[in-house]
C-alpha cells in the first residue's frame, strides 16, 4: 500500500475524475458543492494497493467561508470542549471526502489527513469535519484521534438523517 497527498490542481484530470467518481459512487457527498471545492485547491490523498488500484480517497477541503459558517451555526457550536469559545476561522481545513473499499482503511486515512499540514509541516493543521450521526465507525475513529463533537446534531440538507461537527485543534 502506498500514497501520494497533493494538491489537487498538481493531479491531472483523469486523477481528478477518478476520485470524483469514487467520492459520487459513495453517496456521502453534495456533488452541488464539489466542484466549487475543487476550484479551491484542496488537498487530495490517493491510496493504492500493490497493484495500483485505488482503494481509498480522502481531502483536506479549503472550506468556503459561508458554508463553514454556517455549519457551526447549525450545530449551536459556541462552545468546545472545556467551555473554549470557538471560531471557525480557527480552522484551515474541512477533513471530507473520506471513502474507502477496504476495511481499516478510513483510519489509515483519517491518521495521515489529520497529521498533514503542507504549510507548517512542524505543525498539525487545525481542522473540522462533519459526518453522519449514525456512521458510528468514523464517529469512533475521529475520537481515536483526538477530534471532539462539539454542538448538537443538526438536519441534512441532502437526506432524512443528522449531521454531527467534530474539531481537533492541534496546538
Amino acid at each position: 500500500m502506498w500514497c501520494v497527498i497533493k494538491r489537487a490542481s498538481k493531479f491531472d484530470n483523469a486523477q481528478k475524475i477518478k476520485f470524483k467518481n469514487i467520492v459520487k459512487e459513495a453517496d456521502q457527498v453534495n456533488m452541488k458543492k464539489f466542484d466549487k471545492l475543487m476550484e479551491k485547491d484542496p488537498f487530495l490523498l490517493f491510496t493504492y494497493d500493490s497493484s495500483n488500484n485505488i482503494i481509498a480517497v480522502g481531502a483536506l477541503k479549503i472550506p468556503i467561508d459561508a458554508h463553514k459558517k454556517s455549519v457551526f451555526d447549525e450545530t449551536q457550536s459556541d462552545l468546545g470542549p472545556e467551555d473554549v469559545k470557538l471560531d471557525p476561522n480557527d480552522f484551515q481545513y474541512d477533513m471530507g471526502w473520506i471513502v474507502s473499499k477496504k476495511e481499516g482503511l478510513g483510519t489509515i486515512v483519517t491518521a495521515i489527513l489529520s497529521n498533514y499540514n503542507p504549510e507548517s509541516p512542524n505543525q498539525k493543521p487545525k481542522v473540522y469535519t462533519t459526518v453522519r450521526e449514525n456512521n458510528e465507525k468514523m464517529r469512533f475513529i475521529l475520537k481515536r484521534f483526538g477530534y471532539l463533537q462539539v454542538g448538537e446534531p443538526y438536519k441534512s440538507e441532502l437526506g432524512d438523517y443528522k449531521i454531527v461537527l467534530y474539531v481537533k485543534k492541534n496546538n
